[in-house]
């Protein structure tokens, strides 16, 4: 087999290999879809397409993309108070065995995280059977819960499935990148006084993709940048991150 065919022959397992995982994650989400609601369901569906969509990301690459951003939503979950003792993927997997479904609990996100945490015991044994693609729509499906968690808490805000895609192309070009929970919050309340409550115009800003009002989304971004601690000159923190996910485009 000469050189190029090798190549090709790589390129196209590793393709075959990210459809394959996003099927069998979009049927776990599915499944437990009559539990979660359509909105957590949804969210989680999107959230593994668009990611598995990131130019040469291979299976791997997704599910760090979920790990990481686990990690940001687990520190600013911590500072709003909303408390988790599961992470996102055993939060997904507990959907399985739970009885009660979110309606259940009036479309109360956190009281029904805490009811997983603390009334749903993990079966382990079907839990170390799943599949990766199950395993990744446990993933989702917990990412999901937690983000909507958040929205609830704070209010008047969307944090839309784009956003993981955006982070994991961050952690691609810049695997130190991180931030604390206070950092967070004080970002989305910031964007939120601007005026920006739908975070799929930052995504946009940030890919360059064209929006109306895309002035008065930067300003409210660099505000929002300019009051954390830490960022010295916002607007070459914007270009810097500008650069790093248009780069994938």
């Amino acid at each position: 087999m000469g050189l190029f065919a090798a190549i090709g022959g790589a390129i196209v397992a590793g393709v075959s290999a990210v459809g394959t995982l996003v099927s069998g994650a979009c049927s776990f989400v599915a499944g437990v879809a009559g539990k979660v609601g359509s909105v957590i369901s949804g969210f989680a569906r999107k959230a593994v397409e668009v990611v598995a969509g990131i130019p040469k990301i291979d299976a791997n690459g997704v599910e760090k993309a979920f790990d990481f951003a686990g990690k940001m939503i687990s520190v600013t979950n911590e500072c709003l108070g909303i408390k988790s003792e599961d992470e996102p993927e055993v939060l997904g997997a507990k959907t399985v065995e739970a009885e009660k479904r979110i309606t259940d609990f009036d479309g109360d996100v956190e009281a029904y995280i805490k009811y997983l945490n603390k009334e749903i015991k993990l079966d382990e044994v079907k839990f170390n059977e799943m599949s990766q693609e199950e395993k990744l729509g446990c993933k989702a499906v917990g990412t999901a819960l937690e983000i909507r968690a958040i929205e609830d808490k704070i209010g008047g805000i969307e944090i839309p499935p784009e956003t993981i895609a955006l982070l994991a192309k961050i952690m691609i070009k810049n695997s130190d990148f991180g931030l604390s929970g206070e950092q967070i919050v004080g970002f989305i309340k910031g964007l939120k006084a601007a005026g920006i409550t739908d975070f799929k115009d930052i995504v946009d800003l940030l890919e360059g993709k064209h929006q109306k009002g895309m002035l008065k989304t930067e300003n409210a971004l660099e505000k929002a940048l300019g009051d954390m601690e830490g960022i010295e000159n916002p607007g070459e923190e914007i270009k810097k991150v500008k650069r790093m996910v248009r780069e994938f485009e």
